[in-house]
């Protein structure tokens, strides 16, 4: 007898293991609402899908300059009502809000010549997605701060990792002529930036991260600035150079304040290594606290506490120069 049955049970197995639902339509629909909506300069829509990566949607709206706040609200909480309505927010999907820069960085400063808001949603990249909401509110909050006489750019997104779907985080990079009362005014002034990172980004040579310093939560000092703008040219556009300020101190760092720096590297430039980093550390000691350094060297990390005394693991082995910068800078 021949196996008639067969051939369409093993079709039905395989359709239903391998066939992926496709919603592209209703992705480039929502990406053309999107794009003829108030306040809107223009979209970018990303769609794909397949059985082994899943379903992924991206929409990037660039926003007029002119956009207010209640059209701002609209076109998030349109995205929201609409991807999680036709089942787009199930799996990935990502909608993010972008203002750019004026005037822009200089080019291939590594600076982005934008501010953005990017919300996640989906299982594949959130533990909780949020409400239509939740992201207008969250748009406009976004957007007022990007005005914000203090503010060069705005970075939010939302939700946090591991966070509920309502929560956000948001680092507001400084004008260089801000001051520090003006921007604690201008965090007392919204209860939305109570939690927020402020700092500076300072372009280095081109093709070359900037040097970046941010505080969470509370705004670097004038006098913090300036340190850090001198750090920055000790360290040399050629080189990284990177440090935050959170209180209370990130899992995992010994010190609220941390620093990352980069040294010369390659034959003969020991000598200038060394200039720099003992040129950094006194520096940081204006700080007025602990702070966690971490110079790197062509034979890897010299690691030491500025002010206080570094816990290495029971088999670390010292390099030269961190023997040095420990004996002058710590307090062990």
């Amino acid at each position: 007898m021949r196996p008639v049955v067969a051939i369409p049970a093993i079709l039905f197995v395989v359709c239903t293991a391998g066939c992926v639902t496709n919603r592209e339509d209703d992705a480039r629909d929502l990406d053309r609402h999107v794009r003829g909506m108030p306040g809107v300069a223009g979209t970018e829509v990303r769609y794909h899908n397949d059985f082994t990566n899943g379903e992924n949607f991206d929409l990037t709206v660039t926003l007029d300059p002119g956009i207010t706040e209640p059209q701002v609200r609209q076109v998030g909480g349109y995205f929201v009502e609409h991807a999680t309505g036709t089942g787009l927010a199930e799996d990935s999907a990502e909608l993010s809000l972008r203002l750019p820069v004026v005037p822009p960085p200089p080019k291939n400063s590594g600076i982005l010549e934008y501010s953005e808001a990017s919300f996640s949603f989906g299982r594949s990249t959130t533990v909780s997605n949020a409400d239509a909401d939740a992201v207008a509110v969250s748009a406009a909050v976004w957007l007022r701060t990007v005005r914000s006489p203090v503010a060069a750019r705005v970075a939010l997104t939302q939700p946090r990792w591991n966070g509920s779907g309502d929560s956000r985080g948001i680092t507001v990079t400084l004008r260089p002529d801000a001051t520090s009362a003006e921007v604690l005014a201008a965090q007392a002034a919204n209860p939305a930036l109570a939690d927020a990172s402020w700092g500076i980004s300072l372009p280095a040579e081109p093709y070359r991260h900037p040097h970046t310093y941010y505080s969470t939560p509370r705004p670097p000092s004038d006098a913090d600035l300036q340190t850090w703008r001198e750090i920055s040219a000790a360290v040399g556009g050629s080189e990284e150079a990177r440090g935050t300020t959170t209180v209370p101190a990130e899992r995992g760092r010994q010190a609220e304040t941390d620093v990352e720096i980069g040294l010369p590297d390659g034959y003969g430039a020991g000598a200038d290594a060394r200039r720099v980093a003992f040129a950094v550390a006194d520096l940081l000691t204006r700080f007025g606290r602990p702070v966690e350094l971490t110079a790197q060297t062509g034979e890897g990390a010299a690691e030491v506490i500025v002010g206080g005394c570094y816990r290495h693991d029971a088999d670390h082995a010292a390099l030269p120069l961190e023997r040095e910068l420990s004996q002058r800078y710590e307090t062990c």
